[in-house]
């Protein structure tokens, strides 16, 4: 629904710029939720999907864009991306920051759904998130039980060390294949068994369980200093949903006619 209004928004602010903008589709896929970042596999995600490198790889590419032709004129790209004159840096913790061009059609768009405060409200949310991650990954029992599994996998015949050493093995493999129809099955077998094998020596060494306590502790000590980031985001998130659908629904909302200047 927000990806449609999203859309929605930018074609008309392109259309008051003077050039005709095509609602872009995604892919389904494309909403698709991250990687746990641990790396942590259940049995039957190993089963359907192995690591997800293959099924990612054989999904991924831009979706077809129906604004090839009109992209190509001049001063498409400076309305809808915006001029680096127009720069603002917004400083993040721990050293992070982004930026956004203040005239383009795309910092209007998330203002106008998603409120002046969101993105920088998100953005402080992700480096604090990955905090958390980072946290968990240095205590000593996350340690501990990260070596408990690559023991295990050790005896089962695979060599590896690290949480994100099966996912790299494929995404190696998966470069030498080189699109061959031939490698291709061989590298979705080998993901498959080395996905099934890391699912059972994470369950047996109750590697989840270790995470989730960790993640716990982590959260309350990193995400304890966001008084109240969580609830405002979820509120903003909730008008955006509102507004998206008033926006997709409304009898008005497709734009008809060619702008100004449109060839």
């Amino acid at each position: 629904m927000t990806q449609a209004a999203e859309e929605q928004l930018l074609s008309r602010c392109m259309h008051e710029k003077g050039f005709r903008y095509r609602p872009v589709r995604l892919p389904e896929e494309a909403g698709r939720p991250d990687r746990n970042p641990y790396g942590l596999l259940t049995p039957q995600e190993a089963a359907t999907d192995g690591l997800g490198v293959v099924s990612a790889r054989l999904n991924q590419g831009p979706p077809r864009d129906p604004n090839t032709k009109e992209s190509s004129r001049p001063g498409w790209d400076r309305a809808l991306l915006g001029t680096s004159s127009h720069r603002v840096t917004v400083r993040l913790p721990h050293d992070q920051a982004y930026f956004y061009n203040s005239d383009s059609c795309t910092t209007r768009m998330t203002s106008q759904l998603y409120g002046q405060r969101y993105e920088k409200l998100y953005n402080t949310y992700q480096v604090w998130t990955m905090q958390v991650v980072s946290t968990v990954e240095k205590r000593s029992s996350f340690k501990a039980a990260q070596r408990r599994w690559a023991a295990c996998m050790r005896d089962e015949g695979a060599g590896v060390t690290s949480l994100s050493e099966p996912a790299n093995k494929v995404e190696k493999a998966l470069r030498q294949a080189r699109g061959k129809r031939h490698g291709l099955r061989s590298v979705m077998k080998t993901e498959l068994r080395l996905a099934r094998l890391n699912a059972s020596c994470q369950r047996r060494v109750k590697l989840a369980a270790t995470v989730a306590t960790l993640q716990q502790e982590a959260e309350r000590d990193v995400l304890g200093r966001l008084t109240g980031t969580q609830s405002d985001l979820r509120e903003l998130r909730e008008r955006a949903l509102e507004r998206a659908r008033r926006l997709v629904n409304s009898p008005g909302n497709q734009l008809s006619g060619t702008p100004a200047g449109a060839r």
